[in-house]
């Protein structure tokens, strides 16, 4: 820290705002070394200094995008409505001159920034007013949102046949194979490799219950299956040599591999050398998130295995030459039959649901729904460990959709790319009814207005909620059909059959 920010931090700390704006006035150093000073207090959420100085620098003539946030949000911090929409103002002059590659560039930069003002709306009772603070100087810099989150316009007509008819004429579903009928099954050997918790960074992550519930379908199946758990500890090379040792041991004829793994190169020798020890033996890919992966890491990957597997079949990197023969678009097995709609439906949607970097628009759309009265309850989960086996969380999870009924479910990612999660699947498997933010890759997997309701905006939520209290029949009529389609396609036993036939007689 420089001497600068250190003066700086001190006048913060005693909150010696009237000092402060001394210090800065009677200084002679140029203004980007209070602009760095800016950064610094936004970093450290000291919003009020970081918005006097701001307002200070731009009085001077200086002022950049960082400035103009931190003055919009000390404004509005301190009730200062003029000041507030002057940061809007130069932001949004700012913006609207640059050229794509640099409004991208700047909304890099705003991210850390807008992510702490996220964590500290998540740490309130209620997140509602600073999402929408924050919801408000994000459509300077993300012009989509004043589409998807006008919240002043109306609910459009929702007419669920016109939308039924669309969706069957768009609807490309994934192809499935299962094998000839009478053909009795083998007991395969197999061994799925996974990390232990869904997020191995953090030692009090959630377990993560992927491969304890794929080992579980797998021998519901008929295989021998067995789970290592990895560790991903900074000892990435002990992770591959127990997967060796233990394919070698059991003499493994499939390996379901978290595509994890792959990231770190040094070790990938180990696994590779497997492949010679045991030619016959096909390993599988596990891509629990492939979206955010680059094509050439994509393609990397590919030497070492005989099948992608990935829920995102809308991948432009699923086109490479390297990889259009290997990719087995399908669900994730959930470790057991869930059953169909149990309790009657209610007049309302349910989020269940935690919230993170990568996907922190859901708070936007929970703050919004509330602020608006439409009618749902959000349970937001936390990412830290239960005390639960990963088989046992997870079916209290299952549990919870169940009983919600109506679950809502969101696509958007970090990057504003659009994917189906494992939630859709999941909400779908609990006999839940869907409510489903628009993506392309639903047409790969379900009809909408058939099997779920879908929304893109905002206005379109609204019209969503109108018709599942004015047309209670009728949504259950979907709910039902949602979840019978998918028991019909994606039941474990099914997902199992397909990988047999994909693996071991592929057309």
């Amino acid at each position: 820290m420089s001497e600068i920010e250190e003066t700086v931090f001190a006048f913060d700390a005693a909150k010696d705002f009237e000092g402060l704006q001394n210090y800065f006035l009677g200084s002679k150093e140029p203004p980007h070394v209070f602009a760095g000073a800016v950064w610094s207090l936004l970093d450290k959420q000291r919003v009020r200094s970081a918005y006097l100085i701001s307002k200070l620098l731009h009085i001077k003539g200086a002022v950049n995008p960082i400035m103009a946030l931190a003055i919009y949000l000390g404004a509005t911090d301190v009730g200062n409505t003029e000041d507030a929409e002057l940061g809007r103002h130069i932001l949004r002059h700012l913006f609207n001159r640059q050229s794509p590659q640099d409004q991208e560039l700047t909304r890099r930069a705003l991210e850390p920034f807008i992510l702490n003002e996220l964590s500290a709306a998540l740490a309130e009772p209620d997140l509602s007013p600073r999402m929408l603070r924050l919801l408000s100087i994000l459509k300077e810099i993300v012009p989509e949102f004043r589409t998807l989150f006008d919240l002043t316009a109306p609910a459009p007509p929702f007419d669920v046949k016109a939308l039924s008819e669309a969706g069957r004429a768009r609807a490309k579903l994934v192809p499935v194979s299962l094998p000839p009928a009478g053909t009795p099954r083998r007991r395969r050997r197999a061994i799925v490799a996974i990390r232990e918790l869904f997020f191995p960074q953090f030692k009090n992550s959630r377990v993560f219950e992927s491969g304890p519930t794929i080992v579980a379908a797998m021998k519901a199946y008929g295989w021998n299956a067995s789970f290592v758990g990895m560790k991903f500890d900074k000892q990435e090379e002990n992770d591959c040599r127990v997967i060796v040792e233990t394919c070698i041991r059991e003499k493994a004829e499939v390996l379901v591999l978290d595509a994890v793994i792959l990231h770190f190169p040094a070790y990938l020798h180990i696994l590779a050398d497997l492949r010679v020890q045991m030619p016959n033996l096909k390993i599988v890919g596990y891509y629990f998130d492939a979206w955010p992966i680059k094509t050439a890491q994509l393609k990397r990957d590919s030497i070492l295995l005989d099948l992608v597997w990935t829920i995102n079949p809308g991948l432009d990197a699923w086109n490479e030459p390297e990889l259009v023969g290997k990719v087995f678009a399908a669900p994730f097995p959930r470790g057991g039959d869930y059953g169909g709609p149990i309790l009657p439906l209610l007049p309302k949607m349910t989020f269940i649901g935690g919230v993170a970097g990568y996907n922190w628009h859901r708070a936007i759309w929970i703050a919004a729904m509330r602020s608006e009265r439409l009618p749902v309850e959000s349970h937001m989960t936390e990412f830290t460990h239960d005390g639960l086996t990963p088989v046992e969380s997870y079916l209290l999870y299952m549990r919870r959709l169940a009983d919600s009924r109506c679950s809502l479910n969101f696509s958007m990612r970090g990057n504003m790319a659009f994917i189906v999660t494992g939630r859709t699947f999941e909400v779908l498997s609990a006999g839940a009814l869907l409510v489903q933010e628009r993506c392309p890759e639903m047409d790969c997997y379900f009809i909408e207005g058939e099997h779920y309701l879908p929304f893109t905006t905002f206005a379109d939520l609204r019209s969503v909620a109108k018709f599942i209290q004015d047309n209670p029949e009728e949504a259950e009529d979907i709910r039902r059909k949602g979840n019978a389609f998918f028991r019909e396609r994606y039941i474990d036993d099914k997902l199992m059959a397909y990988l047999d036939q994909r693996l071991f007689s592929p057309m």
